[in-house]
């Protein structure tokens, strides 16, 4: 075997090669439990991962890493094509790249006895390229989305926001299919190209994978910038260069810190026990309720009284103590006539099937702390916001969560979701 061998990619470009493979894995071990979030294989993956807390951590740090090396490939390509005179040409697609994928499908079907003369480039390596480009411009502006909502619902409508989602879970998807199915096969399986890791290629390698830049080669055609010319656009590019990496940096900060996201995971809250009493029962002790402050006493509610005073058969203390705000609506019953709606058949909407999915999909992007409203579950929508209670039982029409739904919110129910809410709270919010 010769020993001659041509240099195919410098030492920059195999770090910048080291430094994708690393972003690209932790993106990918990051994010794509994150897509299927309450599969039990996800779920594992998260758990050993730290939790989702770490996991959001390191998928962050990744993506910044990806964005600060996409900032780097940007300023090296300028240099090797400005400084050092390489042909961008060169990794464009061109109808030769047509013709030699025809013939390639011909030669894999033996219609065809030798394979397509490649130069530089090969056709489906300059489909490889591209797709990192494309694929790294999709996944920062829509991660950019996914990590400032609110920035990008004051300056975008909201639907970008469930839109930028579905992309950003839809891209990293194929991007990781992609290199599993397709680049590890071309570069490790069907021939195992050592050149990212070593620099070169042997001649054989070249005359199998790179006939037609071979042929250049050793035909004395070499592109090179006369050394004088080279160090004056040297002069020129290196400023020039710090400037723009100043300007990456302050909009890589930017980036991150445009916001504090919006999207919290909120600590699991310790179980309250609450006396639910039937009548006639005895008055409950604290130890079996949850003590929550009542805002009114008896004695300024008369109509109370008549059930409620010393010596009746439900006696409350005066301020109510022991007796948490969840006891409430066995007093305060929906007023008569209120309208009282079930699906067809009677059934009750379900909250856990039939409500609880519509808001985590299009309304806890925000609504994780948004407005100090948090719709990410039953205890959390009855707790209401900052606003107060958005549902009031047995009455739809009185629900903050209606009347916000029904003045044009930017972010909507899907209409079968919003009628399945109203005939929900018709029915007294139950937790079903």
């Amino acid at each position: 075997m010769s020993e001659n061998t041509y240099r195919r990619f410098t030492l920059g470009q195999r770090i910048e090669h080291t430094l994708l493979i690393i972003s690209f894995t932790l993106l990918g071990l990051t994010g794509i439990p994150q897509k299927y979030a309450g599969s039990g294989w996800a779920e594992t993956l998260i758990a050993w991962m730290g939790g989702i807390e770490q996991v959001r951590a390191l998928h962050h740090a990744a993506a910044v890493m990806l964005i600060l090396e996409a900032c780097f490939h940007f300023i090296a390509v300028l240099y090797r094509v400005y400084v050092q005179g390489a042909r961008f040409a060169d990794i464009l697609p061109a109808l030769k790249d047509i013709q030699d994928f025809l013939a390639a499908i011909a030669y894999n079907l033996g219609l065809r006895r030798e394979r397509p003369r490649y130069g530089r480039y090969s056709f489906d390596e300059k489909i490889e390229y591209w797709a990192v480009v494309w694929g790294t411009a999709v996944m920062i502006l829509t991660g950019f989305m996914l990590w400032n909502p609110i920035a990008t619902a004051k300056w975008l409508p909201g639907e970008f926001i469930p839109a930028a989602k579905a992309a950003h879970g839809g891209e990293a998807l194929l991007a990781v299919l992609s290199i599993i199915i397709w680049h590890m096969y071309h570069v490790h399986v069907r021939h195992f190209n050592r050149s990212m890791f070593t620099g070169k290629l042997t001649h054989e390698e070249m005359v199998e994978d790179h006939p037609l830049e071979l042929a250049r080669i050793e035909a004395g055609m070499k592109r090179e910038v006369p050394s004088e010319l080279a160090d004056r656009r040297r002069r020129i590019f290196v400023p020039a260069a710090g400037a723009l990496t100043v300007v990456f940096l302050v909009t890589v900060y930017w980036f991150v810190n445009l916001e504090v996201t919006a999207i919290t995971t909120v600590p699991p809250q310790p179980t309250q026990v609450v006396f639910q009493r039937a009548i006639p029962q005895a008055t409950p002790t604290a130890s079996q309720v949850a003590v929550v402050n009542i805002p009114h006493k008896l004695s300024d509610h008369e109509n109370c009284l008549r059930c409620h005073a010393q010596g009746t058969i439900r006696p409350f203390p005066e301020d109510h103590t022991g007796y948490g705000n969840e006891l409430c609506l066995n007093c305060h019953v929906p007023m008569p006539g209120a309208e009282q709606r079930v699906a067809p058949g009677g059934q009750v909407p379900s909250f856990a099937t039939d409500i609880d999915p519509a808001l985590e999909e299009n309304c806890v992007v925000c609504h994780g702390v948004a407005g100090g409203l948090n719709l990410s579950g039953y205890s959390w929508l009855r707790a209401g916001g900052d606003a107060g209670a958005v549902v009031a039982p047995g009455q739809p029409e009185r629900s903050l969560i209606i009347q916000v739904l029904e003045s044009g919110h930017f972010a909507e129910l899907p209409a079968e979701a919003e009628t399945a809410l109203r005939e929900w709270i018709a029915a007294g919010v139950p937790n079903n």
